[in-house]
């Protein structure tokens, strides 16, 4: 039903509404999103339980619901049990947003704004900030570790499975690297590590300046400039991403701001994570219930949204908030690689 303040005030539009237009609003943020690489799933749960079976993942919810429980792993005899992590978020409307404020319709005529109108600007506003934190937090799952905006690790997979970091040097300084065999390398460790998990290729993110030395390596040079230039003859542009060796090497440069207002890189600088595609189970996201009373027991959503109505007729506040939870269940399929 509507909310109604004190003062009698009517902010038209519920939790159910909110949620249900923040959703209608296409999330179109990140390489990671646009690759599908991690899956989404949305349990009623808060913990997601991830069993080992003869070298098997199999990727269950976890049946215990409730309490707060610590962020850390817990062990169990079959696997281990991980909480989905919450972030909350806030947005305000206030009188001033709307009074004496104007936009134009379809009709390119000048009308006051509305109250319907502010909403759903902080709404796109939200919806994006949610976006970024996500796709931040599959980059941090991806390179092994889910990493919140102030730098806090939340799971360290490759401690959480109680597996070592592989990482390669491709010695990119030497002119005389066979870089065909560092590819074959990093194939060969995840051909070697699948253990009942597919693949069907392999692609490496690194930072600009890894690809700028990988591509003007002498003994990569020339296989870089012919691609270019069929790219070119076919009516395409020169991309900055280049199959070599079996693996499709992408130069990365997004960043983020976190909540220091500090700028992050995806990608550190001289290095990259190369990881299989096609995989089954190795990539997933899951999406808890939210931390609301009218939300216990129901299956997750990525982004839900509720209102209040503020004292004295302030305003009205919006609380955000989303329950993921990236993994990475085979962190030994992940390779960093460095330059030098």
């Amino acid at each position: 039903m509507p909310n109604i303040g004190n003062d009698g005030f009517n902010y038209p539009f519920t939790a159910t509404d909110l949620t249900g237009q923040i959703a209608r609003i296409p999330n179109v943020w990140g390489d990671l999103l646009a690759e599908g690489l991690f899956a989404s799933e949305y349990p009623p749960n808060i913990f997601v339980e991830i069993r080992y079976e003869d070298g098997i993942v199999t990727v269950l919810e976890a049946a215990e619901r409730g309490s707060a429980g610590p962020e850390s792993v817990v062990e169990t005899e079959r696997g281990i049990i991980l909480k989905i992590p919450h972030i909350p978020h806030f947005a305000r409307i206030a009188p001033e947003d709307i009074q004496d404020r104007f936009t134009i319709d379809e009709g390119g005529r000048r009308r006051p704004l509305t109250l319907a109108d502010v909403t759903a600007k902080r709404l796109s506003k939200l919806r994006q900030d949610h976006a970024q934190t996500l796709e931040f937090l599959r980059w941090g799952a991806l390179k092994g570790q889910l990493i919140t905006g102030t730098g806090r690790v939340l799971y360290d997979f490759f401690e959480v499975f109680g597996i070592a970091k592989k990482t390669i040097n491709l010695a990119l300084d030497n002119p005389n690297t066979n870089v065909q065999a560092k590819c074959g390398e990093i194939r060969q460790w995840m051909l070697t590590h699948l253990l009942g998990e597919s693949m069907n290729g392999v692609r490496c993110k690194v930072s600009t300046s890894l690809f700028h030395k990988l591509t003007s390596h002498p003994n990569v040079e020339k296989f870089y400039l012919n691609w270019n230039n069929a790219q070119a003859l076919s009516g395409g542009i020169a991309a900055a991403a280049f199959p070599f060796g079996g693996i499709l090497w992408e130069e990365n440069f997004q960043a983020v701001s976190n909540t220091k207002l500090q700028t992050v890189t995806f990608v550190e600088d001289g290095k990259g994570i190369a990881y299989p595609t096609g995989t089954r189970q190795t990539f997933r996201t899951y999406f808890g219930p939210a931390h609301h009373i009218g939300m216990v027991n129901t299956s997750g959503v990525e982004v839900f949204v509720s209102p209040e109505i503020l004292k004295h007729g302030a305003g009205v506040e919006l609380k955000s908030q989303s329950n993921p939870l990236p993994v990475v269940t085979r962190p030994e399929l992940l390779v960093e690689v460095v330059a030098n």
